[in-house]
């Protein structure tokens, strides 16, 4: 058995979505503020729950409609996400969406033994010496 969908036409799904974004908008002290965006929120808004917004999304009329809707919401994370009080937002997005990496380059002179390189023997020594804190009972 098919529902019947709350929005028949992509206009009627679009005009609603705009509707949300622009509830957002609010005065506060003679001046217009953005409200902070939620797909919850516009689900709620839509008067459908989260998941419908979703299946929404993989019907093909409906698709770029609600693809851009998350878009915009997205776009308001982002956005905060630039504080300019610190660059933490910053590189997080720059690793996310812009393929950046962290790499640490350390330098030694040091060499080293690997584990498979040690005699047998020396590392049973190393092993009592550590078990006798460093007294070996038993020297050579």
């Amino acid at each position: 058995m098919t529902r019947t969908l709350t929005f028949d036409t992509p206009e009627k799904l679009q005009s609603a979505i705009d509707s949300y974004f622009d509830s957002l908008r609010i005065e506060i002290d003679g001046k217009f503020e953005d409200g902070i965006p939620l797909i919850s929120g516009l689900a709620y808004h839509l008067d459908i729950c989260t998941q419908t917004l979703i299946n929404y999304e993989k019907r093909e009329p409906y698709f770029a409609i609600v693809k851009r809707a998350k878009q915009r919401v997205e776009m308001y994370y982002e956005r905060a996400l630039m504080d300019k009080n610190t660059t933490t937002g910053s590189i997080f997005n720059l690793k996310c969406n812009h393929r950046w990496v962290d790499r640490q380059y350390i330098e030694s002179n040091q060499t080293h033994k690997l584990l498979t390189e040690v005699p047998i023997d020396d590392l049973r020594d190393a092993a009592r010496r550590m078990l006798n804190n460093g007294d070996d009972p038993d020297p050579e």
